[in-house]
């Protein structure tokens, strides 16, 4: 993935944070830095094909991937259900 795609997905990870008053809730910041700590894992991992894998460090990714699917899933349906009422 080149720099500008990197740089449009963080942007928008970024915009993602953003609450407006009486309109919707996105992402809680929280959310976001676990996404962020992985993006940047896969970032590494899709261009280090010479680097070996560190084992600890494929282990943390999986324990972040675990942590935040609960905290995605609460803020995905949260955000949606603000278009039901």
């Amino acid at each position: 993935m080149d720099k500008v795609k990197l740089e449009i997905i963080r942007s928008q990870l970024e915009r993602q944070l953003l609450w407006i008053e009486g309109i919707y809730d996105n992402l809680r910041e929280e959310t976001a830095v676990y996404l962020h700590k992985l993006r940047s894992f896969r970032h590494f991992f899709r261009h280090a094909y010479t680097v070996a894998l560190d084992h600890d460090e494929v282990l943390r990714n999986l324990q972040t991937a675990e942590a935040v699917r609960p905290l995605l899933r609460r803020d995905v349906q949260t955000f949606l259900q603000q278009f039901e009422e």
